[in-house]
């Protein structure tokens, strides 16, 4: 009889957009701008400290999805889910990380991206969403294992990885990371992955 093992998987943790493309929009929400706002684009990516910003960060969204959505889609890439999904995680496992209270304000479907960008006055107020910044990167990149090009514009970086092999580590992976070779992607364990859809939290897609 052949021996079968048991691999531990991982999964990358993307936007489930199914809903937004019914709806004809391109995100649930939108931060409303301020100068120099691009700054903080990919400051929740890296783990450093950094000053949030002191003025008061705001969201407008579509209130059918900040109804409906636990892992909102933003037209900043921010980090931003419920803090019905971040319970969820930390009941799997504890992992270092901070948050940031962000409030949002939900209008109707009908309602333009580009109102919702310069911000509007009423709206249905939520504050039940965070931002999550992940305070580790995991050394776990498998470079024997792993298909991948290496950048010629930044040497000593990867440019794009075609096949993804990660290490193991003593007592399994947190339930949600990021890879310290490549930080940008947010992952979950095959853990954090089942907790994830026991608790029906919307939103999510798996790759």
């Amino acid at each position: 009889m052949p021996i079968t093992t048991l691999v531990k998987q991982a999964y990358r943790l993307k936007h489930d957009v199914d809903h937004l493309n019914e709806l004809s929009h391109h995100s649930d929400a939108f931060i409303v701008e301020w100068p120099k706002y691009r700054e903080y684009d990919n400051k929740f990516v890296e783990p450093d400290e950094f000053k949030y910003p002191s003025h008061g960060v705001k969201f407008c969204g579509y209130e059918s999805c900040l109804n409906d959505v636990d892992y909102l889609h933003n037209n900043v890439s921010w980090p931003i889910i419920s803090r019905r999904m971040l319970t969820t995680l930390l009941e799997v496992k504890e992992f270092p990380h901070r948050t940031w209270d962000v409030p949002f304000l939900g209008f109707p479907d009908n309602v333009s991206e580009e109102l919702l960008r310069q911000g509007l006055s009423g709206g249905i107020r939520h504050d039940e969403f965070v931002a999550v910044q992940l305070l580790d990167q995991l050394d776990i990149f498998d470079w024997e294992n792993s298909v991948y090009t290496m950048s010629e514009a930044l040497p000593g970086t990867i440019s794009k990885v075609r096949k993804l092999a990660l290490k193991e580590i003593e007592g399994g992976y947190p339930p949600i990371f990021r890879i310290k070779t490549k930080p940008v992607p947010l992952y979950v364990s095959l853990e954090g992955r089942a907790a994830l859809e026991a608790a029906n939290i919307k939103g999510i897609r798996f790759v």
